[in-house]
């Protein structure tokens, strides 16, 4: 993903309406580009702390270490997401190997 798609999606990412691959790929792209992280990190202290105004409830202002936490939290669902289907593959695998050596 280039920076100007990045860019493009940042607002969609705050509203957490990324999905899948785009997902992966906007949070892959702005964990390596310092300046599109700079761009996401301004635009959700800017959301978060609206939000946070509007809000009765107590506000962490710590804005930047919740982005940091969620995308970590999101990079550890997708590879949790790859690792288990690589597991499935590797039983698909290995199961159709045995079929091909029971025909034979």
């Amino acid at each position: 993903m280039e920076c100007k798609e990045a860019l493009s999606l940042i607002d969609q990412y705050n509203e957490d309406k990324l999905r899948g691959t785009q997902k992966e790929q906007f949070l892959l792209h702005v964990k390596n580009c310092s300046s599109c992280y700079e761009e996401l990190d301004i635009k959700f202290i800017v959301t978060r702390g609206l939000k946070g105004l509007d809000s009765k409830e107590p506000t962490d202002f710590n804005f930047s270490g919740m982005l940091h936490s969620k995308i970590e939290k999101e990079m550890g669902h997708i590879k949790r997401h790859h690792s288990v289907l690589q597991t499935v593959l590797l039983f698909i695998l290995i199961f159709l190997t045995a079929v091909m050596i029971i025909l034979l």
